[in-house]
């Protein structure tokens, strides 16, 4: 047989294994905004939702989390700097970043992006438009750790 295929069909089966374990976490200010992603994420992945980045930090600072879902205006703490805090604590290493607003410029966008962001959804959220984004990004972060540890063995 040969490795390389192996090696992919390997990968691919624990890429499928590996999504039923993936947890995300939503901050939002706007409940309507936490409930319709939770309703469009939780059947397929573990989601915890919080209301404020500050809130947030905590849980996402113990490795809880694979992927963020984060609104980028906020009070008190807006997504920007929640994403900053996250690159000072070494988290965004570990996790994912998807960022969404309204009415958004593209200098916002951009901006988000150099932050560190991997994706940028627009609200009103889409729901196949949303898991298949949490979903793409979720399966590149496990074929990542997968042939990292490939690499080292």
């Amino acid at each position: 047989m040969d490795k390389r295929a192996f090696t992919w069909k390997a990968m691919s089966r624990r890429v499928e294994e590996c999504l039923s374990h993936c947890s995300v976490v939503v901050i939002d200010d706007e409940v309507k905004h936490r409930d319709h992603l939770e309703y469009v994420l939780s059947p397929r992945y573990k989601v915890t939702c919080f209301s404020s980045g500050l809130e947030a930090l905590g849980s996402i600072q113990k490795g809880e989390f694979d992927l963020v879902m984060l609104d980028i205006k906020m009070p008190v703490m807006d997504g920007y700097e929640v994403i900053q805090m996250m690159q000072e604590r070494h988290l965004i290493e570990n996790t994912s970043v998807v960022f969404g607003a309204g009415k958004t410029r593209f200098n916002q966008i951009v901006k988000g992006l150099d932050k560190g962001a991997v994706d940028y959804l627009q609200k009103p959220y889409v729901a196949g438009i949303v898991l298949a984004r949490v979903t793409k990004q979720l399966q590149r972060k496990i074929e990542l750790q997968y042939a990292k540890e490939a690499i080292a063995s």
